[in-house]
């Protein structure tokens, strides 16, 4: 337990000071229409290793509108697809890549704009790929990593983690007990829905199991779906003093 504890502060170190490198330099602003109504989602977030900032927007403008203001505003060249009801732009600007996602909604349109540094990322991949292995080293044998997720706002720091695999809720529940205790959490609550909570169950249900620790927090979701697969979505909540 000491040497996985020691191991993971060095880990954490080192993704914290290559995080303010990246984090240091200055970002980009994405130019953007007019009449779009702007709010922020993540100012410092890191998804699969790519270091990005997010930001979500509504406008009163239809979405075919919308998309147009968005090309005479970023130029040429720009890819576009569309996936489901979405359309989504992409360009590249030297060491950034700039996308938005539009779609519309009633009369007007919502979407979502990310910058994503890829120049950070190539640098920082070693990390990124030391930080999944360790996640690996911790989860019920034959887990896939579906995605990891964290985000800085202020002193609160975020991480999310999905993983699949093929073993029941409760042992997954089981071994989410057992490492996040190493981490310092105390299983607080753990909730089943109907069909939910069986090592057998193959229905909807689902467990949600609630973590806390000094200065922080943990929330699981364990449902497992008629594959026979069980997805857990794990949310860790940390405060800096």
């Amino acid at each position: 337990m000491r040497e996985w504890m020691a191991v993971r502060v060095l880990l954490v170190l080192s993704y914290l000071c290559l995080a303010h490198d990246v984090m240091a330099q200055e970002w980009p602003s994405a130019p953007l229409p007019q009449r779009l109504q702007t709010f922020d989602i993540g100012e410092q977030m890191s998804v699969n290793g790519l270091p990005m900032r997010i930001k979500g927007f509504l406008s009163p403008l239809g979405s075919a509108v919308v998309a147009q203001s968005f090309r005479e505003a970023w130029g040429q060249p720009l890819m576009e697809n569309t996936v489901g009801r979405q359309l989504v732009m992409g360009q590249l600007r030297g060491e950034h890549y700039f996308t938005v996602q539009i779609e519309g909604v009633g009369k007007g349109t919502r979407g979502v704009i990310a910058i994503t540094h890829l120049k950070a990322a190539y640098d920082t991949q070693e990390q990124a790929k030391l930080d999944r292995e360790r996640w690996q080293t911790r989860l019920p044998a034959g887990s896939r990593i579906l995605s990891r997720m964290t985000s800085q706002d202020g002193s609160r720091l975020s991480n999310q983690l999905v993983f699949e695999n093929a073993h029941s809720e409760n042992l997954n529940r089981e071994n989410l007990a057992q490492w996040l205790a190493q981490d310092g959490f105390v299983l607080q609550n753990t909730f089943a829905s109907e069909g939910g909570g069986t090592a057998n169950s193959l229905g909807k249900g689902h467990l949600s199991l609630f973590f806390k620790g000094q200065n922080k927090e943990a929330i699981a979701t364990v449902s497992r779906n008629s594959a026979g697969l069980t997805t857990t979505v794990l949310n860790i909540v940390t405060m800096s003093n």
